[in-house]
């Protein structure tokens, strides 16, 4: 291995072991460069599909199917590129949860973090007054977007990343289990 393919898994070590608080910020882009990458490669094949091999066959009606094709893919290549624009500007911005506890803070909650039981790493204070460490905030809020103990909101938006889902297979699951949900909202069951 040379020094160059040293360097870069040294790099790629460092975006992987990124701190916690923006872990979620990564893969948010990263899963959306993926979804582009997929939208760009099946391209080429399928304008070779429509056009065909074959100099005999009409090439008037490869030539619609070819504009309808590239209009509707143009459209979805626009909509992914603006994802990856929204992972960027969620990347650049930090996310604050609460302010730096005081040390007499932390004793009125009992120099211990509900979430991991142990004493405070870098504790915050949240809205509601409850302390709990940093790194155990945000953890939570990749998946919810309240209190741990009191439940109260205090986090403006969920991560749109929390579960890392993109496979059509579990958006299917997801889509049918909120529809159970809204179903028995209406008929009380």
């Amino acid at each position: 291995m040379g020094v160059q393919g040293l360097q870069r898994k040294l790099h790629l070590m460092s975006v992987v072991s990124a701190p916690f608080n923006s872990a979620g910020k990564f893969y948010l882009i990263i899963e959306e460069l993926s979804q582009l990458f997929r939208s760009l490669v099946p391209i080429q094949v399928w304008y070779k599909y429509i056009m065909g091999d074959d100099p005999s066959s009409s090439y008037f009606l490869g030539g619609i199917l070819i504009i309808m094709y590239s209009l509707c893919k143009s459209f979805d290549i626009c909509g992914r590129v603006g994802s990856v624009r929204k992972a960027l500007k969620v990347l650049c911005t930090p996310q604050t949860y609460g302010v730096r506890a005081t040390s007499q803070q932390c004793s009125e909650a009992g120099d211990i973090c509900a979430i991991c039981q142990a004493e405070f790493r870098e504790p915050l204070i949240l809205l509601c007054q409850h302390v709990f460490c940093e790194e155990c905030l945000c953890l939570w809020f990749d998946r919810e977007k309240t209190c741990p103990l009191c439940r109260s909101v205090t986090v403006d938006t969920l991560r749109c990343w929390k579960d890392g889902t993109t496979s059509a297979h579990f958006q299917k699951q997801n889509k049918l289990t909120n529809q159970m949900k809204l179903i028995q909202e209406v008929f009380g069951i």
